[in-house]
């Protein structure tokens, strides 16, 4: 897989400061989001709080580290965030959650944007590349080749390719991170209910090895029977003259309908396999309200 990732990332070097750029964004997306949950808490202790009981300074006594230094710095210029019934400070602490809200989006846009902007350029100079390796082939290739599958390996499994770059590599940066602080801050907010919820993350994640190797194996199943129904439909249009000398319309139907069925189970498999661990999650879900009425 490493040895993989290589070679494709080999496609995506010329345009890394882009590819960079988008992983970064990624990364502060993830900040983004442990930073709507403090703003989260930091509003419902505001609406919980009794009236006139609200401190700026005592809720930055008790933000996280890192933002403790320059939420101090501010009530420091502004002395007047100290009062409780400050309506500055309640204001400034109502504006955090569309603030933290905006900048989540902003930064997840930009993720997306980049990294599909340098997969879809890495995709282009890979088709190029390899159409251009085919054209240089022998005839004895084509001779044994089907034109059909040709077409498909391009075309096909290139998006394939594209979705590796896009997703893959974006998803190994940004989702270990989101992960690492979303953890670190409910570590550092709750850390006995955090380490007790860690003794059911083994039980989460065996669904998703499991399937997920299923979605692999079915995904190349796929891209087999993609390549199959392009060979099809392209001798079919291109010797239709042939199909209907000989009366195989019936015969060339019929392979068309049984490729399509391969194509569909193929696909239903996938749809089950990703469908599926969600699915029981919520069922868990669902069924804790019961547990306890009893």
């Amino acid at each position: 897989m490493i040895e993989f990732l290589r070679r494709i990332w080999s496609y995506v070097r010329p345009y890394q400061s882009r590819f960079i750029l988008g992983l970064l964004c990624g990364v502060l997306f993830a900040i983004a989001n442990a930073g709507l949950m403090i703003a989260v808490k930091l509003v419902v202790n505001i609406v919980f709080a009794p009236s006139g009981k609200f401190s700026l300074l005592d809720e930055v006594q008790r933000a996280p580290v890192v933002l403790r230094a320059p939420a101090e710095r501010l009530v420091s210029v502004l002395p007047e965030l100290q009062s409780p019934s400050s309506r500055l400070a309640l204001a400034l602490a109502l504006s955090t959650i569309p603030l933290a809200m905006f900048f989540r989006v902003l930064f997840n846009y930009l993720n997306v944007y980049l990294v599909n902007w340098a997969a879809l350029r890495a995709i282009v100079d890979l088709r190029a590349r390899l159409f251009d390796h085919l054209q240089n082939l022998s005839l004895s290739f084509f001779s044994r080749a089907s034109t059909g599958e040709l077409i498909s390996r391009i075309s096909n499994d290139t998006l394939v390719v594209q979705s590796i770059i896009a997703n893959a590599f974006a998803s190994l940066i940004k989702d270990p991170i989101s992960v690492i602080v979303l953890f670190g801050l409910m570590l550092s907010q709750q850390p006995r209910l955090t380490l007790i919820s860690l003794l059911v993350f083994p039980l989460c994640v065996m669904p998703i090895v499991i399937y997920g190797r299923k979605v692999r194996l079915s995904s190349r199943a796929v891209q087999t029977h993609t390549a199959e129904l392009t060979n099809l439909m392209h001798e079919a249009f291109t010797a239709n003259r042939i199909v209907k000398a000989y009366n195989l319309e019936a015969t060339v139907f019929a392979q068309f309908q049984e490729t399509s069925r391969r194509f569909f189970s193929q696909m239903m498999r996938i749809v089950r396999a990703q469908e599926l661990p969600g699915t029981l999650i919520e069922f868990l879900k669902v069924g804790e309200p019961s547990k306890r009425t009893r």
